[in-house]
């Protein structure tokens, strides 16, 4: 994907419980926390590749967004932390974890019914106070809001699902390059994703034309029978055996296309370890490694180094600037 570029729409696609969450909140601290911990040395690694990113959330609430982002950070199974059943020395990992994440520039919002002004406002809000460059967007559904505003400002009730969502991929990707950010997001697959050997945008649920707008578009899959037998036969030499495989239909602009990055994904502490790369009929296929360079260019916003805290208001956790903080009655 040559990294995760400015102006440039990723989307992911998934059956139910492959962890799409999961997936964009690891992301989102990979981007973001100034540290992590190193689970080869057993140490604490400065984050070369920090950059202030948002990260919005529609299925889970934000007590559980929090675990998820200590267990990244910490490389401790987020099990251990719910249940307070730590290993020696996990828990002074974790504490160390969570005031990581207070001072690294990541900034979450819960949201659950929303149409496209709210996310547009959100994003906006945070490009302007934080200077945010990487948004994560866990979940792109059909909502009754979205509905609405789309059928509202079409002068139709009769819009379909797929035309509403394609619509709104089309109005992402516009938000994209007007801001001058990256943005992930994550779709739900249909029940065509059992029957196929590649699977691309037409397992996506709703609508595959909203894999016409994005740059890089793949869709996460467990791994068949067939799969098994022949991840088996290419562990000698790999840390972890793959258990997922991301099928990479689209990429635009790129050398690889329509092939098979498989990886080891801990649900646990939500890391991802790449194993190899394969065509779609699983030849094996050489890609060497690519060299990340952060670089910033004019139109980027810095973040101020003041200290911030965070903040809970209604059903919205993100971090506040002191100064920003004001309450009214109906706040608490």
């Amino acid at each position: 994907f040559n990294g995760r570029n400015l102006k440039k729409f990723f989307l992911k696609t998934a059956v139910t419980a492959m962890g799409k969450t999961r997936l964009s909140v690891g992301d989102a601290c990979l981007v973001s926390a100034l540290e992590i911990f190193d689970l080869e040395d057993m140490d604490w690694k400065i984050n070369p590749y920090v950059t202030p990113t948002l990260l919005i959330i529609t299925e889970q609430e934000w007590d559980e967004v929090e675990t998820m982002l200590w267990a990244y950070v910490s490389g401790v199974n987020e099990y251990n932390i719910i249940n307070n059943r730590y290993k020696k020395g996990e828990e002074a990992r974790v504490d160390k974890a969570i005031e990581i994440i207070r001072k690294s520039p990541l900034y979450y919002v819960v949201i659950s019914d929303y149409s496209f002004e709210d996310i547009e406002l959100i994003i906006t809000e945070h490009k302007q106070k934080y200077g945010i460059t990487h948004v994560f967007f866990d979940y792109l559904q059909e909502t009754e809001k979205l509905l609405y505003e789309t059928s509202k400002k079409s002068g139709t009730r009769t819009l379909r699902t797929d035309q509403v969502l394609a619509i709104i991929s089309q109005k992402l990707k516009a938000l994209c390059q007007r801001l001058n950010i990256h943005l992930d997001t994550s779709t739900q697959s249909n029940d065509q994703i059992k029957a196929i050997i590649f699977a691309d945008q037409s397992v996506i649920s709703g609508s595959k034309a909203i894999a016409n707008k994005p740059d890089i578009a793949y869709v996460v899959m467990p791994l068949s029978k067939a799969d098994e037998e022949f991840a088996e036969t290419q562990k000698n030499g790999f840390s972890e055996t793959p258990n997922i495989v991301f099928h990479v239909y689209k990429v635009r602009r790129g050398t690889l296309n329509k092939v098979k990055v498989w990886v080891y994904f801990d649900r646990g502490n939500l890391r991802i370890t790449d194993c190899f790369v394969t065509k779609a009929n699983n030849e094996l296929i050489n890609v060497p490694d690519t060299e990340i360079h952060m670089l910033l260019d004019s139109n980027d916003t810095k973040v101020s180094s003041k200290e911030e805290v965070k903040v809970f208001d209604k059903g919205v956790k993100t971090p506040i600037r002191e100064a920003d903080l004001s309450f009214d009655d109906e706040d608490f």
